[in-house]
């Protein structure tokens, strides 16, 4: 028995020596201040940090605009105190909240290798001069004789004038750049040097606008990314335009056949498109006809499960607003953090649910704007993913 009480206070000073030098350490090494979008604090694993409920309640509210500073408790465990620190929290951002149906035009950057071919040469063998060079489907060529390629015209110029001389190519691959030299063959068929790639420069869509920060004059669209139909890659941009847009047809989804959007793009742009990301397309805004509504901006943590409307635009009319219910949050991946159901029968009798097209459409709960639909499920086109609109804010900068 002796022996056993032995064990139990060695067990319980290595434990205690254990979280004082947990408490020592994470005391030394954790800031004293931190910076928080939402306010909450970034700390995670082993240490926890609480502030007063009355501070947290007040900060909570929709009119908060400007930033403040709050103290939290640090503690290991959530039972040793370690000490406290100072968070400032950002100020709730107030959006121009979209649903408008816009035109999306894309510049990549270089140009996209969307497949490469063998071909009869002139001498009848058969030449693969990609193949040859280690240029794969994927990659984006990037230059071409040292010179920066604009487009495919730059490509195929420097090609066809190649007289069969190897030609330096500057490609990215998995994010790496690398160096390879190109040897056009001269084609039986035409006579002309080819290279034997098929590339993309440019893609054209419709989509729904997210939402426009009217202080910085930033933009949002989509919810997620734009990924080359060939290639499955996400298209990298050199530049690009957001454009006005109008309904021209729906075909209404079914299970198993996803509905879509046919739009018309105007001649208007209403903004720049700097950026593709796996959360959205993002801008800068040039010009709006009118102004939408300003909403305040849910973080994360205040999105939940029950009723929401959606802001969409599937008519030759104006945007309007449907209700949907927010099925499931914090589903994990980057622009799939929600699960929602299309329950207005207006919505259900015009496209049978969610569509392509809706990608974009803010979502809006308790009066603020909560995310934007992403994806629709395949086998249920009444349901679909959507982002945080905290998640697409934080792209703006």
């Amino acid at each position: 028995m002796r022996k056993i009480w032995k064990i139990i206070c060695v067990v319980c000073a290595l434990v205690c020596a254990v979280g004082l030098g947990g408490a020592v350490w994470g005391a030394r090494t954790l800031p004293d201040r931190f910076y928080s979008v939402d306010g909450s604090l970034p700390v995670n694993g082993i240490f926890t940090a609480t502030a007063p409920a009355a501070a947290l309640n007040a900060f909570s509210g929709n009119d908060r605009a400007e930033e403040r500073e709050l103290e939290y408790e640090l503690k290991l465990l959530d039972v040793i105190p370690v000490k406290t620190v100072s968070v400032r929290v950002a100020g709730r951002k107030y959006l121009a909240v979209g649903g408008e149906l816009v035109g999306i035009k894309l510049k990549t950057k270089g140009v996209l290798v969307v497949g490469t071919e063998a071909f009869t040469a002139e001498d009848g063998k058969k030449a693969d001069p990609a193949a040859d060079a280690d240029i794969r489907k994927g990659d984006v060529l990037l230059t071409v004789n040292g010179i920066p390629i604009a487009s495919n015209e730059t490509l195929t110029s420097a090609i066809e004038h190649s007289g069969g001389e190897p030609i330096p190519v500057t490609l990215q691959r998995g994010g790496k750049t690398k160096e390879v030299s190109l040897i056009p063959k001269k084609t039986s068929a035409t006579g002309l040097y080819k290279g034997g790639l098929w590339v993309r420069d440019s893609t054209v869509g419709v989509g729904t606008l997210s939402f426009c920060d009217i202080e910085s004059g930033k933009l949002a669209a989509l919810g997620h990314g734009i990924y080359d139909t060939d290639t499955a890659s996400l298209l990298e941009v050199s530049n690009g335009d957001i454009c006005t847009a109008t309904v021209s047809s729906v075909k209404k989804g079914a299970v198993g056949a996803p509905g879509e959007i046919t739009g018309t793009l105007g001649e208007n742009t209403l903004g720049s498109i700097t950026v593709n990301t796996e959360e959205g397309v993002f801008g800068d805004l040039y010009y709006m006809e009118n102004v939408p509504e300003v909403y305040p901006t849910a973080t994360a943590g205040e999105v939940h499960t029950g009723e929401a409307q959606v802001i969409c635009t599937v008519t030759q009319g104006e945007k309007q607003a449907y209700a949907v219910e927010i099925v499931k949050v914090n589903t994990g991946d980057d622009d799939r953090n929600m699960v929602v159901k299309v329950t207005d029968e207006r919505l259900l009798s015009l496209t049978g649910g969610i569509v392509q097209g809706m990608s974009g459409s803010p979502i809006l709960q308790d009066g603020m704007l909560v995310g934007a639909i992403t994806h629709v499920f395949v086998n249920d086109p009444k349901c679909g993913y959507a982002i945080f609109a905290q998640n697409m804010l934080a792209q703006t900068g």
